[in-house]
């Protein structure tokens, strides 16, 4: 209004279900965005408008700025992504200054004579139940069954949000008591089930595939303390995905140090054969000069004399490398590196790329 008060233009209210009734706190104030929201779309569909709440998680929960949590119930998850189709700000404000609702609002019925189903939740652990080889009321069943699973579902049920345990058994569902919920007498973590004890090992011999395919499946349907470490297990006793696994990753090529002057560091190796011949490559790693030598032998006697012939031209080096050649590992190249007082270093065995100058050219 021009005083900066507020008028109300229409109100809405309905009595909640008999399974709403039985919803967390959490769900129940959810549950009046959502039914406001789907009441006025008329007048709220493209427009921008606020929402105002006295329920504080919800403003993380349904800002629109921030991405939605992967570790919501399916029904908070569901909302979220109704609301998504709408231009609003969600704003806190204390219960006290909520002052504008109506008179019917606070007076409910006391029963609903049209009893209009609640949508079906679309889970992972009930969605088209004949085609998995666990069904939904294998995981209830087992979870009834389980000492620790049963335990944290009955404090679920009762709205609990403290674990009275120590045992450490317990600890990794301490810290995500307030993501968990129950459906179909199932315990779920967000919107995977948290699979009992019995049924691990049915469902991890349903998912062998690989390791990292593995943890990309789990990641999205289900859960349970040690879940990752059970996968690894699983991968490294396995003879069929050590074999198929990834080989480490390639180590980074370090460059040949830079030489001060030329014709210090020489590459050399052997080109052909070609149409009956071969072709000795010298190349200079400063200046990058090349001395090619063409002969029909690679022995290392020939070798010498061509390296002699170069040599004479520019001078003896300080040091040649070069593959594993026979030629190049034989006792007479050797000697007369030794004889010239020229170091000799050596490529790793399959692994030209040491070799560079003389393997690009």
């Amino acid at each position: 209004m021009p005083d900066d008060s507020e008028a109300p233009i229409a109100f809405g209210s309905r009595t909640l279900q008999g399974a709403e009734r039985n919803y967390s706190q959490l769900d129940k104030e959810a549950l009046a965005i959502m039914f406001g929201v789907q009441k006025f779309h008329q007048f709220l569909s493209g427009r921008q408008f606020t929402i105002m709440t006295d329920h504080k998680p919800l403003v993380g929960l349904f800002n629109p700025e921030k991405p939605i949590s992967q570790h919501i119930s399916p029904r908070m998850l569901r909302w979220s992504l109704k609301l998504g189709a709408y231009q609003y700000e969600i704003k806190f404000r204390e219960g006290k200054h909520h002052q504008n609702a109506d008179a019917l609002s606070r007076l409910p019925l006391n029963d609903v004579k049209l009893q209009i189903p609640e949508i079906p939740e679309i889970l992972y652990c009930n969605e088209a139940e004949e085609q998995f080889l666990i069904t939904a009321k294998d995981i209830a069943q087992a979870t009834r069954r389980d000492p620790v699973l049963s335990k944290v579902m009955w404090h679920i049920q009762r709205k609990d949000t403290v674990l009275p345990y120590k045992l450490i058994q317990f600890k990794p569902f301490v810290n995500k008591i307030q993501e968990l919920s129950v459906n179909a007498q199932c315990l779920l973590w967000g919107a995977r089930v948290i699979i009992p004890a019995m049924l691990r090992p049915r469902i991890l011999k349903m998912l062998h595939e690989g390791m990292s395919a593995m943890k990309a499946v789990a990641r999205s349907y289900f859960w349970w303390p040690g879940l990752d470490e059970n996968i690894e297990m699983l991968a490294r006793r396995c003879e069929k995905c050590a074999c198929n696994k990834k080989n480490p990753s390639v180590a980074a090529g370090k460059p040949w140090p830079a030489t001060l002057r030329p014709w210090s560091r020489l590459h050399i190796d052997y080109a052909g054969p070609f149409m009956g011949t071969n072709f000795f490559i010298v190349v200079d790693a400063h200046s990058k000069w090349v001395e090619v030598k063409i002969t029909s032998t690679i022995n290392a006697i020939r070798t010498i004399e061509l390296m002699r012939e170069i040599f004479a031209t520019h001078g003896i080096p300080d040091t040649i490398v070069s593959d594993n050649g026979r030629t190049f590992v034989s006792e007479e190249f050797e000697k007369y590196l030794k004889l010239s007082g020229i170091k000799h270093i050596r490529t790793a065995p399959y692994h030209p790329s040491s070799n560079g100058q003389a393997e690009r050219f």
